[in-house]
């Protein structure tokens, strides 16, 4: 039985870490932007990197907030191979003075991921604003073009409304939102609000049905900021940016992801999250709470039996002598 494989995305290293001590990690990219030196004319290629065998994967995490940008070298952007008459480029317009390939990149990965058939990914987003970006394709051998408009938002289901930014949210009326985000309530900032997509039906609270829209923060506005999400082809949880994220995500593994989708981590123990104090069994919490009361009563005792054997060896050390 192999480790659950999950595929991050432009995410810190201290989450590399974290999840790879029980899972199989791959550190990829849905690229960076490029810093275009001349006007109009320069050939681009993509820089992004997946794992050849994405399918495999069952959980992406994606860093949505991508700001590195890398300087433009014509050796990383010139094709190793040309096979048959197929050379494509992506071409600056003579008003660019930065390529960004994520969004087309995204949309590279929504159908990669399309291949995925044993179960539906989870996919874990710390959100971005969403965006457009239009994209031309050159053929170098037949002078042939393309254009395509792509979103930072391709690979994962659209729910996006307005882009607005700001700090202040509240807690939504269920316990998953309490459980993730009580303690970081001044920490939090978005860019992005969203609707549901079940425009007819009615916003649910939990997991139990097959398809769910669960809101998890809302703005001063009332509009959605974070939720998570379960359609036909996705499992989404929409996160806002924190500092915090690697506390963020141990908490959304720990306490919603291995008791709702065990099926997910088949290497975590069995039921592991059971022995979690929130879902302790009627009784267990005063019982675990007088094993406390008795190790310090135990330590008191000790000391005083410490303190009584060092003075019984000064009452009686004349003997020894």
């Amino acid at each position: 039985m192999g480790k659950t494989k999950i595929c991050c995305l432009d995410v810190s290293k201290e989450i590399l870490d974290y999840l790879s001590k029980d899972f199989d990690v791959y550190n990829g990219s849905l690229g960076k932007r490029i810093n275009i030196p001349e006007k109009g004319g320069i050939k681009l290629l993509l820089n992004y990197n997946f794992p050849d065998n994405l399918h495999e994967y069952d959980i992406l995490i994606d860093e949505m907030k991508k700001e590195d940008c890398i300087p433009y070298k014509i050796e990383e952007n010139k094709r190793k191979i040309i096979i048959g008459g197929n050379s494509t480029y992506f071409i600056s317009n003579y008003y660019e003075n930065l390529f960004d390939p994520i969004p087309f990149a995204c949309e590279l990965l929504k159908i990669e991921f399309t291949k995925k058939k044993d179960k539906i990914p989870i996919k874990i987003l710390f959100q971005k604003a969403q965006y457009n970006i239009d994209y031309e394709l050159i053929n170098e051998i037949d002078n042939s073009s393309e254009k395509y408009q792509f979103s930072n938002y391709d690979h994962i289901k659209d729910c996006t409304k307005d882009v607005i930014s700001g700090q202040k949210v509240t807690l939504c009326d269920n316990k998953i939102s309490k459980v993730l985000f009580e303690k970081f309530l001044n920490k939090i900032t978005y860019s992005q609000t969203y609707f549901n997509p079940y425009k007819n039906k009615e916003e649910t609270n939990e997991f139990s049905s097959n398809i769910f829209f669960i809101p998890l923060l809302k703005n001063s506005n009332g509009d959605i900021v974070s939720y998570a999400f379960k359609g036909e082809n996705e499992i989404t949880f929409m996160l806002p940016q924190i500092e915090s994220k690697l506390e963020l995500l141990k908490i959304l593994f720990n306490e919603i992801l291995y008791s709702n989708f065990s099926e997910y981590f088949p290497t975590i123990t069995a039921n592991a999250w059971t022995k979690q104090t929130i879902y302790g069994l009627p009784g267990n919490n005063k019982l675990l709470e007088n094993i406390e009361a008795n190790k310090q009563s135990y330590i008191e005792q000790k000391q005083k039996l410490e303190t009584d054997i060092e003075n019984n060896n000064l009452k009686y050390n004349f003997l020894h002598t």
